[in-house]
């Protein structure tokens, strides 16, 4: 018989000034872009009858940055699992 023992360690941060404004505005565009393609891709389904892939949301996300340049200042590894997370969500 095998006994498995886990452990379990309770963690909290203290972000200063810097780290919690990194936070607030990463968090921010992650929920923006998401928020801003789920409109699109409802919009797009019920005018159009099409879906938008993760690809097209993807190609669309590159020329928003453009427009948008407050977006380029966030890691862009947050907002492509933004719109990985509203593909699982769809």
């Amino acid at each position: 018989m095998k006994v498995v023992m886990y452990k379990s360690f309770v963690v909290r941060i203290y972000p200063d000034e810097v780290q919690e404004n990194f936070f607030t505005n990463q968090f921010g565009c992650c929920r923006f872009v998401f928020n801003t393609f789920l409109d699109g891709k409802k919009k797009a389904y019920t005018e159009n009858g099409e879906y938008l892939s993760f690809y097209d949301c993807s190609a669309m996300l590159t020329e928003l940055k453009k427009s948008k340049t407050w977006l380029k200042r966030v890691d862009s590894t947050g907002l492509i699992e933004s719109l990985k997370n509203l593909e699982k969500c769809i």
